[in-house]
């Protein structure tokens, strides 16, 4: 893997931790990746993760992978929670947040980023605190 100062696509992984220093914490894949398509979309954040129509709406292979590749390097964590409901259907809970890594990288490249920050600020105040299904309601309402 490799490091964040050479990887391809800095400037979506800086997005990636972003996300995540203005968040604090965010519940879900899907949640990751429909605040990141919707802070493109309509915040005008640079495009730098293409996405596709999918299971649940809009979704970027590239995202999922640049994420995984943060969690190795140590920039971010990913919890994993079992979870089970009424209907016997189980499964996993994901739970991104940042590393002190992580914080660092940010830290250290906040004029690098004004302006994706701010955008990606807006986006999290607007939708991280949202029922998932609220947003993939609005989601498929405006965009499938």
């Amino acid at each position: 893997m490799e490091t964040l100062s050479n990887a391809r696509n800095k400037k979506g992984l800086a997005q990636i931790l972003l996300f995540l220093k203005h968040a604090k914490k965010i519940e879900g894949k899907t949640k990751f990746q429909k605040m990141m398509f919707l802070a493109q979309k309509e915040n005008k954040l640079s495009k730098e993760f293409e996405f596709i129509k999918y299971n649940y709406g809009p979704y970027s292979f590239e995202l999922t992978k640049d994420i995984d590749a943060l969690e190795k390097e140590g920039f971010l964590t990913i919890e994993k929670e079992e979870f089970a409901t009424d209907n016997e259907f189980s499964g996993k809970r994901f739970l991104f947040q940042l590393t002190k890594k992580g914080e660092k990288f940010v830290k250290d490249n906040k004029n690098n980023f004004e302006a994706d920050s701010k955008v990606i600020n807006g986006t999290v105040k607007k939708w991280n605190k949202k029922p998932m299904n609220d947003i993939i309601r609005y989601v498929y309402s405006k965009y499938m």
